[in-house]
C-alpha cells in the first residue's frame, strides 16, 4: 500500500530547499526539483495557504506568472536575564539559534538582534515574543526583572523596529496557542504547563484563541492557595519536587475548572524525556477494526457461531485464539475458524489505514534519536502475512509478536522483551496501545501506558498513566 503521506513528505522536502535559495516560479521549481509541474503546483500551494510561503508577483522567468518566496520567522523568548532566540521555517526546522544574557536595558539587546536578523534574513516575514510577565491589551503590566519594560506595548515596539508583522504575548500563551495548532479539527480547550526559572505558569486556548481571562492573568499558577507556592517561585523551586510539586496540584484546578482535551506538562532541565517509544499495531498505528472485526464474525458466521458486535468487543487486542478460547469455540474447530479468519482479513488489507499522524510522528521519533519498537498479540505468521504488506514494519527496530514469548499480553514478558532487546529500564519507556491488555501489559511491566484514543472503542473502562486524542501528542514524551 502507498504511504502517500511519506511520498508527500519526500516531494516537499527538495520544494523547500530550492526556495531556500530566493524566489521562484513554479515551472522554475518543477525544473529545479525535477517533480511534475502538476505535483509543484498542488504542493506549492498547500504551502502558501498555510503561511509557509508567499506569492510576490511576477519573476523574469515565469512568463509573468506569481513567483513564490519561502517564508521565515523570527522567535524570541524572554526569561529572567536570557533572550533566547532562532529563525525557522513554518515547519519549524531552525537556520539560526542563540541565547544571549541581558546585563543592561533588554531593548537595546532587541534593538542590536533585530537589526542583525533582518539584514541576515530578507525572507522574514513575521515576528514572535514570548514574554515572562504579565500583559493586559498588549501591555506590559508586570515585568520579572525588566522594569524599563512596563507600559511598553512589546508588538507595537518590535514592529516600529522591523516593519513586519509581529506578535508578543506571555510565553506560555504563545506555547498552548503553537501545541493547539498541531491539530485538526482544533480542540475546544487546551492547557499547557511549564516549570520554569521564575515558577509554576500556563497557557489556555479555547476555541482555537488564546484565553488570558479578564486581565490578561489567567495560567499564572504560582498564586494558587498552594503551601509554599510564591516562595518555590522566587527560590526555583529549591525543596520542592518541581514539576512534581507543581503540576500535580495544578493540573486537578485547571481540569476541574476548563475540563481541556489536552494537558500538556514541561519542566525546564531535568523533565522526565523519553527515549524509547513502543507501539501495539491494531487500533494504535493502523486502523484494522472495521476489517478484522468484519472477517471474525463472517468467519464465525460461516461455522455456525453468530455474535454482535457488542459481544465482541472484549476481544479487541487480545490473541485470536484466545478470543475463540474464551466464546467457548470447539478446540477442534479454533484452527479452521482462525484460517478462515486471516485469510478473509488478508483479501482486504488495503482497505486498512494508517491513522493519521503516525507516519509524521515516528519519523519524528526517529529523526530525534529515539528507538521504536512494536509489541503485538499477532503471531509471527499474521505478521508476516497481515501486516508487512501495509509497508509499515521497516520503520521500527524491534517487533516482539505473540509467540516470541511463552506468555503473550497481558503478561508483561513481551514488553519486557522488547525492552531487554533495546537495553532500556521500564521506567526510559512508554507503551502505547488501545486496549486493556495493552494497559495492563503497561502496568505488569513497570512501563509509562499512553491510551490511544484515536483507536479505543471503550476509553471510560480503562485506566492509563496518560490519555491522547491524536498520535501528534506523543512527541510531548520525548
Amino acid at each position: 500500500m502507498a504511504d502517500t503521506g511519506k511520498l508527500k513528505r519526500e516531494n516537499t522536502a527538495p520544494l523547500r530547499q530550492a526556495m531556500q535559495n530566493g524566489s521562484a516560479g513554479k515551472n522554475d521549481l518543477a525544473r529545479l526539483t525535477h517533480l511534475s509541474f502538476p505535483t509543484v503546483s498542488r504542493i506549492v500551494d498547500e504551502m502558501v495557504e498555510r503561511g509557509e510561503a508567499q506569492e510576490i508577483g511576477t519573476a523574469a522567468s515565469t512568463g509573468g506568472r506569481c513567483a513564490m518566496q519561502y517564508r521565515l520567522f523570527l522567535c524570541l523568548r524572554l526569561e529572567q536575564d536570557t533572550l533566547h532566540w532562532f529563525v525557522c521555517d513554518l515547519d519549524g526546522t531552525p537556520l539560526e539559534q542563540e541565547q544571549q544574557t541581558c546585563s543592561g536595558d533588554v531593548r537595546e539587546l532587541l534593538d542590536t538582534l533585530l537589526m542583525r536578523v533582518r539584514a541576515r534574513y530578507p525572507r522574514l516575514a513575521a515576528v514572535v515574543l514570548g514574554f515572562a510577565g504579565t500583559m493586559h491589551n498588549g501591555i506590559v503590566t508586570e515585568s520579572f526583572g525588566y522594569p524599563e519594560l512596563r507600559g511598553v506595548s512589546l508588538s507595537a515596539y518590535l514592529r516600529d523596529k522591523t516593519g513586519l508583522p509581529c506578535m508578543a504575548a506571555r510565553d506560555m500563551q504563545v506555547v498552548a496557542a503553537g501545541y493547539a495548532a498541531q491539530y485538526t479539527p482544533t480542540p475546544k480547550a487546551v492547557v499547557c504547563i511549564y516549570i520554569g526559572k521564575l515558577g509554576a505558569g500556563a497557557g489556555i486556548v479555547l476555541d482555537g484563541k488564546v484565553w488570558g481571562g479578564a486581565a490578561g492573568f489567567a495560567g499564572e499558577l504560582h498564586y494558587l492557595p498552594i503551601k509554599h507556592n510564591l516562595e518555590y517561585a522566587q527560590n526555583h523551586f529549591a525543596g520542592a519536587a518541581g514539576a512534581g510539586h507543581a503540576g500535580d496540584r495544578a493540573v486537578p484546578v485547571l481540569r476541574a475548572g476548563l475540563h481541556p482535551r489536552v494537558i500538556y506538562l514541561g519542566e525546564k532541565d531535568g523533565g522526565n524525556h523519553m527515549k524509547y517509544f513502543v507501539f501495539d499495531i491494531d487500533g494504535t498505528l493502523i486502523d484494522s477494526s472495521k476489517v478484522d472485526q468484519w472477517a471474525m464474525r463472517t468467519a464465525l458466521a460461516e461455522f455456525g457461531y453468530h455474535f454482535t458486535y457488542e459481544q465482541l468487543i472484549f476481544s479487541f487486542g487480545m490473541p485470536g485464539r484466545r478470543a475463540l478460547a474464551k466464546l467457548s469455540i470447539p478446540a477442534e474447530r479454533v484452527e479452521p475458524i482462525m484460517a478462515r479468519w486471516e485469510a478473509l482479513a488478508y483479501d482486504r488489507l488495503d482497505e486498512i489505514p494508517m491513522y493519521d499522524g503516525i507516519p509524521e510522528v515516528i519519523a519524528e521519533l526517529r529523526n530525534g534519536g529515539c528507538q521504536c519498537g512494536i509489541v503485538t498479540s499477532r503471531t509471527r505468521l499474521q505478521l508476516e502475512q497481515g501486516i508487512k504488506p501495509i509497508g509499515f514494519t521497516p520503520w521500527f527496530d524491534e517487533i516482539i509478536c505473540a509467540d516470541d514469548v511463552e506468555h503473550p499480553k497481558p503478561a508483561p514478558d513481551a514488553l519486557l522483551e522488547c525492552l531487554h532487546r533495546f537495553g532500556c529500564k521500564p521506567e526510559d519507556a512508554v507503551y502505547i496501545g488501545d486496549s486493556e491488555y495493552d494497559m495492563q501489559c503497561a502496568r505488569s511491566a513497570g512501563v509509562k501506558s499512553v491510551l490511544a484514543l484515536w483507536g479505543c472503542s471503550e476509553a471510560e473502562k480503562l485506566t492509563s498513566d496518560l490519555r491522547f486524542e491524536h498520535p501528534a501528542e506523543i512527541l510531548t514524551l520525548r
